[in-house]
């Protein structure tokens, strides 16, 4: 029952950080990485490959994405649910 009770902590948990990225126009790879409920690596793996799209900052190394792209590109590859409606439904799970 205590695992039971730490996983339904742990996926609102991971809810909770995708609402947060609801209204943010601009996101950074930790947030793009929860919403998409992938791991930052493999977000990593996609800016590499150029595969999702995303813009480095200004003289700078750090990369940001913007939400509309990211919600495009996710529709784009037939994921015709958004990361966001997802995470609703998982809350309407528990």
């Amino acid at each position: 029952m205590e695992k039971e009770a730490v996983r339904i902590l742990g996926e609102m948990l991971a809810i909770m950080k995708s609402f947060r990225s609801e209204n943010k126009e601009h996101m950074t790879p930790d947030e793009v990485a929860d919403y998409l409920n992938i791991e930052k690596n493999t977000l990593y793996q996609h800016t590499r490959k150029k595969e999702i799209p995303f813009h480095k900052r200004p003289g700078g190394r750090n990369l940001i994405f913007v939400r509309a792209e990211i919600d495009a590109w996710l529709q784009k590859r037939g994921n015709l649910e958004t990361a966001q409606e997802q995470a609703k439904k998982k809350a309407d799970e528990i």
